[in-house]
């Protein structure tokens, strides 16, 4: 009871220092409004996560559809709604310090690996939905589709949980301590899982650092390809809806079929390719060690340009991409042609999102300052993992004698997106 009381108060403390040190923030901290328009941008909104200034940083940060989060290294969670930069909520999870990873999400949940912990928390609010405690400590982010939970573990297991057993053992009060019984199976492999799980479809698919990609049945883990790509893997796999980017040690990226297991083409590279490979639209951009950032087709393989400065992949919209350099700037470059268009000193916030799944741009100081930018007049999303997970927009019928939209054009109301930018 003392320890938790103790937990509590940390937590407390925390915020409090959070929200104090938000309201001494100086505007002069955040982007200059003019510099990111002469650019074509705009700040949509800023934040504060909580996150204790003089003990704590940010450890982890991950955005998706809906929602941004902020992860410190004492294990509190921030989520803000993506568009709005209203803060949903934070909280303490699981016991401060322990060994976590980035948290991932479903369409309604969110999960985090704290420790033997695994929590699943309904991404709107925060509520718990459940707690599980796995049998081996994880090596990676867990999975979850709408029948199993995947998680990756230090000893070269995956482990299979039945969602449905999940959530009957948790209506009934007996989680975590029955976990076990929701326990699916568990598949073997020579070393530790490298690579979060990826569920597509009625199967798993997951690499271990021995180099082999397995796909499974999610349901009862039968085999369905095994496939070794001849040196160690220490990048998680890319994903597109059809196909696998598998980065070696060797300097290579093989593009697989996720069906069938069948290698599509190979990308030599000069130098070994640390960072996952980020799928957008007909393009897969890497980045070599030390060798800029590659766009590469996804249909062939073809190298369509490469960036010598570019360092990491930020994000993408229809006719741009958002890069990093050494220094930690903004980099705007041509989608087609990889050429640099302009450069923005974001070095107050030089930890960012890899965002594979819409066109925001979402950056963050170490102390948990978050920024939104995007394009002028893109006022709605653009959905590139899941456009299915775009909201229906509202159709508008224009007011009798108003001149009505070109044929195709979308009409665009101002989205509420200055939730703290006054």
């Amino acid at each position: 009871m003392l320890s938790m009381i103790r937990l509590i108060s940390a937590s407390l403390a925390v915020l409090i220092c959070a929200q104090a040190h938000a309201q001494l923030r100086p505007r002069s901290f955040l982007p200059d409004e003019a510099e990111l328009n002469r650019l074509g941008l705009t700040m949509s909104w800023w934040a504060q996560a909580s996150v204790n200034p003089k003990q704590d940083k940010v450890e982890f940060f991950v955005a998706d559809e809906q929602n941004v989060f902020v992860q410190s290294t004492t294990g509190i969670v921030s989520s803000f709604h993506a568009e709005q930069g209203k803060k949903l909520w934070s909280q303490l999870i699981g016991v401060p310090e322990q060994q976590s990873y980035p948290v991932t999400t479903s369409e309604q949940d969110v999960l985090i690996t704290i420790g033997l912990h695994l929590y699943a928390l309904r991404k709107s609010t925060g509520k718990k939905m459940w707690e599980l405690v796995v049998s081996e400590y994880p090596s990676t982010s867990p999975e979850m589709d709408d029948s199993y939970i995947f998680v990756g573990t230090l000893d070269g297991s995956v482990l299979a949980y039945d969602l449905a057993q999940v959530s009957s053992l948790y209506r009934r009060g007996m989680l975590p301590q029955w976990t076990v019984r929701s326990w699916l199976w568990n598949f073997q492999t020579p070393d530790l899982i490298i690579s979060p799980p990826i569920s597509v479809g009625n199967n798993v698919v997951f690499a271990s650092r021995r180099g082999i990609v397995y796909s499974l049945k999610g349901a009862n883990k039968e085999l369905k390809y095994q496939l070794e790509s001849g040196n160690e893997i220490h990048t998680p796999l890319g994903f597109s809806k059809d196909r696998l980017f598998v980065a070696d040690r060797n300097a290579r990226m093989l593009c697989m079929d996720v069906e069938s297991g069948r290698v599509l083409w190979t990308f030599a590279g000069g130098t070994p390719i640390h960072q996952q490979p980020r799928v957008v639209g007909a393009s897969v951009y890497i980045v070599p060690h030390r060798d800029g950032m590659i766009s590469l087709a996804t249909t062939g393989g073809i190298q369509q340009w490469r960036q010598p400065v570019a360092t990491s992949f930020v994000a993408a919209s229809e006719s741009r991409v958002y890069a990093r350099d050494e220094s930690k700037n903004l980099l705007v470059l041509d989608r087609e042609t990889g050429r640099r268009i302009g450069i923005i000193n974001m070095r107050n916030f030089p930890i960012h999102a890899s965002n594979d799944r819409t066109d925001r741009i979402f950056l963050t100081s170490t102390d948990g300052t978050v920024i939104a930018l995007r394009e002028i007049g893109s006022d709605y999303p653009l959905y590139h993992l899941y456009p299915e997970r775009r909201p229906i927009l509202p159709e508008f019928t224009p007011e009798e004698g108003a001149e009505k939209p070109a044929a195709g054009a979308e009409d665009q109301s101002s989205a509420v997106d200055n939730a703290n930018f006054n």
